[in-house]
């Protein structure tokens, strides 16, 4: 077999979960540290990763409208600013998946309806 395969390093996250459970690491140094070794991919497990998550830190979250952000690599590569990111990246892509979960499991015979895929409200 003479197959070339051009396989990129990926990084989870996950993996520093000790160090940001002792407060040894924080975000920035585990992503700076998973760059460092060639990572062209990070996976963020953050209820697992991140003691506190989903209470982000509001100096965290001002301006990131405006941040610069890059998905991909090599010919995928795609540049965002943060707002359009999410809007337009982020979130279709969240509704695509919980979509199509919510479609697979009454595919398969799970009685859930519109009330289970939105809540109450």
């Amino acid at each position: 077999m003479n197959t070339q395969h051009s396989i990129k390093r990926g990084v989870s996250l996950y993996s520093y979960q000790y160090e940001t459970f002792l407060r040894k690491m924080t975000l920035d140094d585990c992503i700076a540290h998973a760059a460092g070794l060639g990572a062209k991919g990070i996976e963020v497990v953050s209820e697992q990763s991140f003691t506190g998550f989903p209470n982000v830190p509001q100096a965290q979250i001002e301006g990131s409208e405006g941040r610069a952000i890059t998905t991909g690599s090599g010919e995928k590569t795609k540049h965002f600013v943060g707002q359009t990111y999410l809007f337009h990246y982020a979130l279709p892509h969240f509704y695509f998946h919980a979509t199509t979960a919510y479609d697979i499991l009454r595919h398969n015979g799970l009685e859930i309806g519109k009330k289970d895929f939105i809540g109450s409200y």
